[in-house]
């Protein structure tokens, strides 16, 4: 029987962020969120599994990160992901 986390890893598409109005959004509150919790991106790279050089281009906004990399950030951060729709 499959995992409900493989399911997901499986069934969620990358999400991309150019396609949207806001798409900087997302960038700046992951550079804000890792600043404000005092890491570097290397720190966090070791925290959350993820190299620095991509944290690098989501921050600089020239990665479409999935889910479950935001997840791994936010874990990596010691926050949780929250998606919303408004």
């Amino acid at each position: 029987m499959e995992s409900f986390q493989n399911y997901l890893d499986r069934a969620l598409p990358e999400v991309d962020f150019e396609d949207t109005k806001d798409s900087s959004s997302l960038f700046k509150t992951l550079t804000y969120a890792r600043e404000s919790v005092g890491m570097t991106q290397e720190q966090l790279s070791k925290k959350s599994g993820i190299p620095q050089s991509f944290i690098s281009l989501i921050e600089n906004g020239k990665a479409n990160p999935s889910i479950k990399v935001l997840k791994k950030l936010a874990e990596g951060l010691g926050m949780r992901l929250i998606i919303d729709f408004e």
